[in-house]
């Protein structure tokens, strides 16, 4: 028979110890979130570096086939709108094939019945500045097919405002935007991998496609940017997502300008004052305007983006900076294919450099916007230097 002890007492926590317990663990919590929170977006980062990755992989077996990379802007034209795309298409859509697209691509190239509407091969007009209205763009199922590798998981969910698929990944127009000279120049030297000029005739538009390759890149193949990214509007009026739209009196707009429109408290913020823009930036995957998809080494990485409201080439006359997600930077594509994380406060000169024109060498002269301007030229032979 056991016989209990009177004066055996169990054991317990006082109100002391656990108040410590509680603190403890409290404190590991709020060392565990942040750390989870990091894990998460390097695991989203290194998933966007993968998409641009393979966009960098189907460049160089689109250059292995034609030697040399898309156009810019491509596609069909010819008498009446709805018969052919208006030279519209952006470089991401011959590259399909070469991303194990090709259900969609087969479906682009041929004539295609949707809607209750027969489209034409490579498709209709696209939706902006199309002048046949959302309705006969968005019954085309192509450019309303969302693509993954084209989305970026780091960016939030963007704001619809129109029925089309979206892509944040751009391809790189140089460092001189649109408003460095006059755009109906086929020289107008753009000096991107992806730039092409735009003759304005009455009653049609007609684009020059430019295709350069290789033999066109100066600068080296692993020292020009081929493809950057870009943001959507998500509904806040951040200057990663949106273009402010600039009326100064018909003359380009300027770099300085273009920052100007920020909110000097906010700087990632565009005030209430200022006009902006929530159709474009990425809106249309399939679009080559360099008003929607583009990224110009003018300004910095998550820099304003805008374009001149009051000029007969407002559409053109355009800042669009590469801007992202990802904690202090961007990622771009080369033209070898490798992928680079690019800081926000990477040197790209002062925005009041004067930009490079026609009227003083463009082709071949060094960019006045630093290393980051520097990239994103193919002939400036500039030296670069990355740490």
């Amino acid at each position: 028979m056991m016989i209990k002890n009177p004066y055996c007492r169990r054991s317990a926590f006082t109100l002391v110890e656990l108040l410590v317990v509680i603190a403890i663990i409290g404190v590991l919590v709020g060392l565990l979130l942040p750390a989870v929170q990091a894990a998460r977006e390097a695991a989203r980062r290194m998933s966007c570096q993968n998409n641009l990755k393979q966009i960098g992989l189907a460049l160089q077996n689109y250059h292995s086939t034609y030697e040399k990379f898309p156009a810019g802007a491509g596609g069909t034209t010819g008498p009446g709108d709805a018969m052919n795309n208006r030279g519209r298409l952006g470089p991401l859509v011959p590259l399909l094939p070469y991303m194990e697209q090709d259900p969609l691509w087969n479906q682009i190239t041929n004539r295609l019945v949707a809607g209750g509407q027969s489209f034409p091969p490579f498709g209709p007009p696209t939706t902006w500045g199309s002048g046949l209205g959302d309705s006969v763009t968005v019954q085309y199922p192509p450019w309303t097919t969302q693509i993954p590798i084209f989305v970026c998981p780091s960016h939030p969910a963007p704001r619809v405002d129109l029925q089309i698929a979206k892509t944040h990944y751009a391809g790189c127009f140089g460092d001189n935007f649109y408003g460095s000279g006059d755009p109906r120049s086929e020289v107008d030297g753009k000096r991107g991998m992806f730039a092409m000029a735009l003759y304005e005739q009455v009653g049609s538009q007609v684009r020059i496609f430019n295709q350069y390759g290789s033999r066109d890149c100066l600068d080296g193949m692993s020292n020009t940017i081929a493809f950057g990214e870009i943001c959507n509007a998500s509904g806040r009026r951040e200057v990663t997502g949106y273009v402010s739209e600039v009326a100064v009196g018909g003359t380009p707009v300027s770099a300085q300008g273009c920052i100007e429109t920020a909110n000097p408290a906010r700087p990632k913020f565009y005030p209430e004052g200022v006009t902006i823009e929530s159709r474009f930036r990425g809106n249309m995957w399939h679009e080559g305007h360099p008003m929607v998809n583009s990224i110009f080494t003018t300004l910095g990485p998550n820099k304003p983006s805008c374009r001149l409201l009051d000029s007969p080439h407002s559409s053109v006359d355009v800042i669009n900076t590469a801007a992202s997600y990802h904690p202090g930077g961007v990622q771009v594509v080369m033209c070898d294919g490798s992928v680079r994380f690019v800081s926000e406060t990477i040197d790209a000169g002062s925005p009041n450099n004067a930009v490079i024109t026609n009227a003083n060498n463009n082709q071949g002269s060094p960019s006045n916007f630093g290393l980051w301007g520097a990239m994103g030229s193919r002939d400036g032979e500039e030296t670069l230097t990355m740490e």
